[in-house]
């Protein structure tokens, strides 16, 4: 009689620590994979929030394999920076309704058979339109700004503040214009821009 209680003693020791490893196995496997779907959804969802928008471009002012990325958002206002091939920032648009783009023209302005590159910004803090133009010279981007004040005062215009006179490229007449006090205006050659060498602090 004894040794039957002994040996049921046994079998019910040995059934009851089967049933403890069977669900401690079956719980850790249950923590390891949520713990990996977890970070798997975090990791895609920070690299769509973090990955930069780049557009190919090609060539670009004489520099070969360029490319643009939007670099700054905020609200709808939006800025754009240019690189050629050897990822040297070359140029830099921003302003409004340039989310999906950058808005830029391509036009021999000083005619000796090579493009410059034309943009149009938009400055987000006070709303003042200025025309940037940049071209390649040797291999050394430029960055051409408008001597508005020489320009301003050519047409007998004021200038009262940064958004009180604008400067714009006309896509559609193809000219680069000047606007000042009362509504005076005039078309601008690309004399009427002072170039330097470009820099991300150029603009």
């Amino acid at each position: 009689m004894k040794k039957i209680l002994l040996l049921m003693t046994i079998c019910m020791a040995l059934l009851v620590s089967a049933c403890t490893n069977n669900s401690a196995e079956m719980k850790a496997g249950s923590s390891e994979t949520t713990e990996s779907t977890v970070n798997e959804t975090t990791s895609a969802s920070e690299a769509d929030e973090t990955a930069p928008v780049r557009l190919e471009i090609g060539g670009l002012i004489g520099f070969e394999n360029c490319y643009c990325i939007k670099d700054t958002v905020v609200g709808d206002h939006t800025g754009w920076a240019f690189y050629n091939g050897n990822d040297k920032q070359i140029a830099y648009q921003f302003g409004y309704g340039c989310q999906d783009k950058p808005e830029y023209y391509l036009k021999d302005l000083d005619g000796d058979g090579k493009e410059e590159m034309i943009c149009n910004c938009v400055y987000g803090a006070d709303g003042a339109e200025r025309v940037f133009i940049f071209k390649n010279n040797n291999g050394v981007a430029m960055i051409g700004k408008c001597n508005s004040e020489s320009v301003a005062a050519s047409i007998d215009a004021e200038i009262r503040g940064a958004n009180k006179y604008s400067e714009y490229y006309d896509k559609d007449s193809g000219t680069l214009i000047f606007r000042g006090s009362e509504d005076k205006s005039r078309e601008m050659k690309i004399d009427d821009f002072v170039f330097e060498e470009y820099s991300k602090d150029s603009i």
